[in-house]
């Protein structure tokens, strides 16, 4: 009993004091990431085409895609602990 009466005490002293106001720090994060992560277009396939040309194509493409991808997530990761500390 004595334990909550002690911490009501304490936490209604928090409520009440006033502090400075705390005010938004603004952080200018650099568009570094943004650039590493850019959309990879498909490849345009139309009829006729060879599907092993076009098979070559999207794998292509596709590791163009994953290679961004993970360059996004390394820079991300070098931002948060940059700026995350």
């Amino acid at each position: 009993m004595l334990l909550a009466g002690l911490l009501l005490t304490m936490l209604s002293a928090c409520a009440s004091s006033r502090g400075p106001a705390i005010t938004s720090a603004k952080v200018q994060i650099p568009s570094d990431c943004e650039r590493l992560m850019v959309q990879v277009d498909k490849p345009a396939v139309t009829a006729g085409d060879d599907a092993r040309r076009s098979l070559a194509w999207h794998r292509a493409a596709l590791t163009k895609a994953n290679r961004n991808s993970k360059a996004g997530r390394d820079c991300v990761a070098a931002m948060r602990a940059r700026y995350g500390r």
